[in-house]
């Protein structure tokens, strides 16, 4: 996926950047467009920072796991139908080996055996599944797999189960329920979150993974104010004062000046 695509996806976590291309008068946007290129390069520029982050995880995945967190952000519920709906929308094998590489490893790849973090991911051709990497290990010369000495290398149940059942868990903290929705055991459902919760140190879903949401609030402070300073002096341009914007600042004041032309000389 192209980064402009990618950043259209990423404007609609903030509430300012659905409004941030307004149709101005002809002219006005004419005059203002300097300023609106130079905006959107910031915006992008921020966007590629966050995608070096996670230099190694596709795009597609990477969007759909931001989307994800954001879902299992919300006030958990008995019976989660909608927040369910939209985890089988977006998690598919590639989602959920990324979130075991995310959950397990987080920046950090360590030896299972040595814990060395002198790891090497193995060539495709050496590859047996596409979601789940092969790795070998410098210091002792091992090779492993993400899911090497978990109960997940089984496969009973599958990975995608399991993951799963720990974005539901992010949302409901019904065992019943997960366990009717996976069509397994509730025992069996229980002990996967409490192994998935020792393993992954967590108490819930992609907990040291940020979203782009997160990342520009943490390391681009600028980047929502930039936007809504924007969309203010746009509002005021245009006449339509906005709720956000005191009469009586000194950028109201001098907005309003600046689209009402200068003061009329005083009557003699």
């Amino acid at each position: 996926m192209p980064n402009d695509e990618f950043m259209s996806y990423f404007r609609k976590a903030s509430q300012y950047l659905d409004n941030n291309e307004q149709k101005n008068v002809q002219e006005k946007e004419d005059k203002k467009q300097p300023a609106k290129d130079t905006q959107q390069d910031k915006h992008k520029e921020q966007v590629s920072q966050y995608l070096a982050q996670y230099p190694n995880v596709n795009l597609d995945v990477l969007r759909n796991l931001n989307e994800l967190k954001e879902i299992t952000k919300q006030p958990k519920t008995d019976e989660p139908d909608e927040a369910l709906a939209g985890i089988e929308q977006r998690l598919g094998m590639p989602e959920a080996g990324e979130t075991l590489r995310q959950e397990r490893w987080g920046r950090t790849i360590k030896c299972p055996e040595c814990t060395s973090e002198q790891i090497q991911k193995l060539a495709a051709s050496e590859q047996k599944d596409p979601n789940i990497y092969r790795y070998v290990c410098l210091s002792c010369w091992i090779t492993f797999n993400d899911d090497s000495n978990t109960e997940m290398e089984t496969e009973l149940p599958p990975l995608y189960t399991w993951m799963l059942c720990w974005y539901l868990f992010g949302c409901t903290n019904s065992i019943q329920y997960i366990s009717t929705k996976l069509g397994l055991d509730h025992s069996l459902v229980e002990m996967m979150l409490k192994y998935m919760q020792k393993i992954f140190k967590a108490e819930k879903p992609l907990t040291n993974f940020l979203t782009f949401d997160e990342w520009s609030n943490q390391y681009g402070k600028t980047y929502k104010k930039a936007i809504k300073e924007n969309l203010i002096k746009k509002e005021v341009l245009l006449g339509r004062d906005t709720a956000e914007t005191p009469a009586d600042t000194h950028e109201y004041k001098k907005q309003k000046n600046n689209y009402r032309g200068p003061n009329p000389k005083p009557r003699s």
